[in-house]
């Protein structure tokens, strides 16, 4: 009887131990994990945190939160998603490390906002995090973290800047890392695709490791219109893009080993289509050219070094004219008008950067080695090119097509010499052959 007895508490208490694990599972951890992160928000922050369901299985090492959502200081969304699902791995047991098998956020948004003074909203979210200390810690290896998958799925990104008017959304955006660790010792893939209600696409994949910081992969934008571009830098800009679609295509290497950080970036290809110029505000385009490319474009951070092996302009059509005041249409484009620019944007805004911040900048870029600039092949191809003058009546015409021109050897070297040549038709009837060697910093032409 004594040993039967002895069986029933021991499967008593290990009931109860059970029956303690999973209350404080299933119970404990939403209930604290809810005050927890209402509190900290509104100590924090000042502000409401507001959540759905928070639940968690103690049997499956699983975590789901639901309904998450964290408001800007003016009462919109600043971050927030649908659900997000966290699966712990036992493997964190005898790896000492936290290991998850996976963790996966549906439909977040994220909501950047630049505000009239030039802050960023984001920036808010580091007031809950003590400063960084004065002197530089001791550089240790990052802490051991183990992820098989991490997933975004149907996410939303707003940007906002109300320095100038401009707004831009992206969704859906997806991201997926594989396989991830800070040991260096597995594949650490990732992938992120992203898109605009426009159509407009950034597909990016690669490796990421930590230790020592390092990441190397190809990239793609695609169907990404010039007008998206021009709404953001509109106010810098003295003319406007009314049309255009741009294609990018490359790959990237980041790493730092022992030295300073060090970027490689190869875009193998830049094509723009259709693109249109036309003054702001104006009805005609002055300037279209059918086609733009760019080809193995290769920056490198470390030395400074921009090299761009070709640059072919090919269908284009400008449409010049003196006026009867004998003003050349084409400076429309270049003449900002008034009231137009950043130091209007500055003055409009109440701000300027400090005369101690200017003075450093200027230092900081007088110290920093020059940047060198290539692009030994540039042509124009198929190019129509009509000029009026108006000042006399019957307006005085010139025709060139197709104009052709060709650029080779340019750079920003101070010896750099230019060979150029110009092959059009003029006014259908005549031809012009030209072919010169210019030297820019000198101003020499030579045949």
């Amino acid at each position: 009887m004594g040993r039967y007895r002895r069986h029933l508490i021991a499967l008593a208490v290990l009931v109860a131990l059970i029956g303690a694990y999973a209350g404080a599972g299933f119970l404990a951890v939403p209930y604290f994990a809810r005050q927890g992160l209402q509190d900290f928000v509104h100590q924090h922050y000042g502000r409401k945190l507001t959540l759905g369901a928070i639940r968690c299985n103690p049997f499956t090492l699983t975590l789901e939160v639901s309904g998450l959502s964290l408001p800007d200081a003016d009462g919109q969304p600043l971050l927030a998603f649908e659900r997000l699902r966290i699966r712990v791995q036992l493997a964190s047991l005898w790896r000492f490390a936290p290991s998850f098998r996976e963790i996966l956020l549906e439909r977040p948004y994220v909501r950047a906002v630049i505000r009239p003074s030039g802050a960023l909203n984001l920036a808010d979210l580091g007031k809950g995090f003590p400063s960084a200390p004065a002197s530089a810690p001791q550089k240790s290896p990052p802490p051991r973290l183990f992820i098989q998958r991490l997933a975004v799925i149907s996410g939303t990104a707003a940007f906002e800047d109300r320095t100038r008017p401009f707004h831009a959304e992206f969704k859906p955006i997806a991201f997926e890392l594989r396989d991830f660790s800070t040991t260096a010792r597995t594949g650490n893939d990732y992938t992120l695709n992203a898109a605009s209600p426009e159509g407009e696409r950034l597909i990016w994949s690669g490796t990421l490791r930590l230790e020592p910081l390092s990441s190397h992969g190809v990239f793609e934008i695609a169907d990404l219109h010039a007008s998206t571009l021009w709404r953001y830098l509109r106010e810098s800009l003295p003319f406007e893009i009314d049309s255009g679609v741009i294609a990018i295509r490359g790959d990237y290497d980041l790493a730092s080993g022992a030295g300073p950080l060090g970027l490689k970036l190869n875009v193998r290809s830049t094509a723009v289509t259709n693109l249109g110029l036309k003054p702001n505000g104006g009805a005609q385009r002055y300037i279209d050219v059918a086609r733009i490319e760019v080809t193995d474009t290769r920056l490198d951070l470390a030395k400074h070094s921009l090299d761009i092996a070709k640059v072919q302009l090919s269908g284009g059509d400008i449409k010049a004219w003196l006026s009867q005041a004998g003003r050349l249409n084409l400076l429309e484009l270049l003449t900002a008008p008034a009231g137009q620019g950043t130091a209007v944007t500055a003055a409009r805004s109440g701000e300027g950067p400090p005369p101690a911040a200017t003075a450093s900048a200027a230092a900081a870029s007088g110290s920093a080695p020059a940047w060198s600039v290539s692009a030994p092949d540039i042509a124009v191809l198929g190019f129509k090119v009509s000029g009026e003058d108006r000042q006399v009546s019957p307006a005085a015409a010139l025709l060139l097509e197709p104009l052709n021109v060709h650029i080779a050897g340019f750079n920003t070297s101070p010896e750099d010499t230019l060979d150029i040549t110009l092959d059009s038709a003029v006014n259908t009837s005549g031809r012009i052959n030209a072919r010169a060697q210019v030297t820019p910093k000198s101003g020499t032409v030579t045949r």
